[in-house]
């Protein structure tokens, strides 16, 4: 079917590594007719047709967090976008999963603000 939605655990399509770390902007750009093909739509009526809350789609567009493989897939096709629009092109042979790749950007992003918050206060001292 055409329409079929792939699964939530589906893997990053061969040549691509991992997601850009602009992800949320790309999305916010499509979405609201920056770039892209699609012309602006608003978050409440993106959300329902992604099958999430606005809130939530605020919350990935803000960055705060990243949207889950099922959620981007949703986004991606509504708002026509490709892989290589989303995802970095490079070696592709560990297969990491969408969500995996999402859990350690996470990871990165608390490690890199704790180091900056014990930073400054190191340096009120």
């Amino acid at each position: 079917m055409k329409n079929e939605i792939p699964p939530a655990r589906m893997r990053l399509p061969e040549g691509f590594s991992h997601l850009r770390a602009d992800l949320e902007q790309i999305l916010k750009d499509h979405r609201t007719g920056v770039t892209g093909v699609v012309g602006p739509i608003s978050q409440d009526a993106l959300a329902l047709s992604v099958g999430i809350t606005r809130v939530a789609l605020s919350r990935i567009e803000n960055g705060h967090t990243w949207p889950q493989c099922s959620t981007l897939d949703r986004n991606m096709h509504e708002l026509e976008l490709g892989w290589p629009q989303v995802a970095i092109a490079g070696d592709s042979s560990r297969h990491r999963s969408c969500s995996t790749v999402a859990f350690k950007a996470r990871k990165l992003i608390s490690f890199v603000s704790a180091c900056a918050w014990n930073a400054g206060r190191m340096a009120g001292r």
